[in-house]
């Protein structure tokens, strides 16, 4: 699998595996999530979509410390990778209340980082196809199948993390990659709708909220109107996907 930026060859981040992530690995994913989170404005678009490809490949790879070092390689990229490359020789913040405060700090400083490449000029979009359509709805698919695979029965948990925090994840990496495929199909309503889903579910994370049968209901809610919208394309329905679209921008409201 490749990563390609404007003025740069290719920059392949192999040995990918299936989502087990844990410790250092998990915190920068998670980290990189919340960076993705807080870019918003005109002209952040095309970052935030090429940062989501990164969060895809980086949370697979087995060899992080090798993934950084390519995502070095690319142009925008370079600093970043630099300062993650760094974090990753440092023991991971304690879970004692200071972790959020620390992670805000680091949002903050990563957001800076890459705040001029967000600013540049755009690449231009594709001519319209049917190719952008087919690969929108193959990763609308995919996102309804990360969706239900959480109410499937689940292997023990490893490394001191419920088996449904990797679930999670990959739920992240399949909503990210929805978003990206909406932008290309020019399909805005879909881009919200994913922007506010991975809001919701990065603050379950966040807030170790690991889904229980209420978090498992708005999942399965949020997917089914989403599902249900592209099917029928009504007046009422669309009109349910901008309300489940308002509901999950405000989590800690929608579960407190």
């Amino acid at each position: 699998m490749s990563l390609t930026l404007p003025g740069q060859p290719p920059i392949f981040l192999n040995n990918l595996s299936p989502l087990v992530i844990s410790g250092q690995h998990t915190y920068i994913v998670r980290l990189l999530r919340r960076v993705e989170s807080s870019l918003s404005g005109r002209g952040t678009e095309l970052l935030r979509a090429r940062l989501g490809k990164v969060i895809q490949r980086l949370s697979h790879a087995d060899d992080l410390q090798g993934a950084l070092e390519n995502l070095y390689a690319v142009e925008g990229f370079d600093t970043l990778a630099m300062r993650l490359m760094w974090m990753l020789e440092k023991p991971v913040p304690p879970s004692d209340g200071l972790e959020n405060v620390v992670m805000d700090y680091e949002v903050d400083q990563m957001s800076w980082i890459l705040r001029p490449y967000a600013e540049a000029s755009p690449a231009p979009m594709p001519p319209s196809s049917e190719r952008p359509l087919d690969a929108f709805y193959e990763a609308l698919h995919r996102f309804g199948k990360s969706v239900e695979g959480l109410r499937r029965p689940l292997p023990p948990a490893s490394d001191g993390e419920p088996a449904e925090v990797d679930l999670l994840y990959r739920l992240l990496n399949d909503c990210a990659a929805l978003e990206t495929s909406a932008v290309e199909a020019g399909n805005e309503t879909v881009v919200r709708f994913c922007r506010a889903f991975g809001r919701f579910t990065q603050y379950v994370l966040d807030e170790q909220r690991i889904p229980g049968e209420r978090v498992l209901n708005i999942l399965d809610n949020a997917n089914m109107t989403l599902q249900t919208v592209l099917e029928s394309c009504t007046m009422e329905e669309d009109d349910a996907l901008h309300n489940m679209i308002a509901l999950l921008d405000d989590p800690q409201r929608l579960l407190d």
